[in-house]
């Protein structure tokens, strides 16, 4: 397992502030299944993180998905996902911007497990 005690300069202190833990810069090739807008298409599309931290991730994705969607998050046929279980997660999509390949998604885990093959540290000092 990796360990994330480095801490995420990209994005800045206030951003930590909003966050419940930090953010690590690291690509997992994932599979991303939901049902659509419509709740009757489902779908099951590949793509990789653009970074995760215990409480979710950032993707790069080509469908838009609508704010408060829930989502099915795995990893892809790696051996990270040998490693975690090959188990999927629920997620919910927090926020969408367009992006240079379709829309940037970020969401948050609705369970307490993790499907990351990393560590997380269990406290953060407090920014000063």
């Amino acid at each position: 397992m990796l360990n994330t005690s480095e801490p995420d300069r990209r994005k800045g202190p206030a951003a930590l502030g909003r966050r419940r833990s930090r953010r690590i810069a690291l690509s997992f090739k994932i599979e991303v299944s939901g049902t659509g807008p419509t709740g009757t298409t489902a779908f099951h599309d590949q793509t990789v993180t653009t970074d995760v931290s215990e409480g979710g991730c950032q993707f790069l994705f080509h469908r838009k998905l609508s704010l408060g969607e829930h989502l099915s998050l795995g990893l892809v046929n790696t051996d990270f996902a040998h490693i975690t279980g090959n188990k999927t997660q629920p997620f919910e999509v927090v926020w969408t911007k367009p992006s240079h390949m379709g829309w940037a998604v970020g969401v948050k885990k609705l369970q307490d497990e993790n499907i990351w093959p990393l560590k997380f540290p269990v406290h953060r000092k407090p920014l000063r």
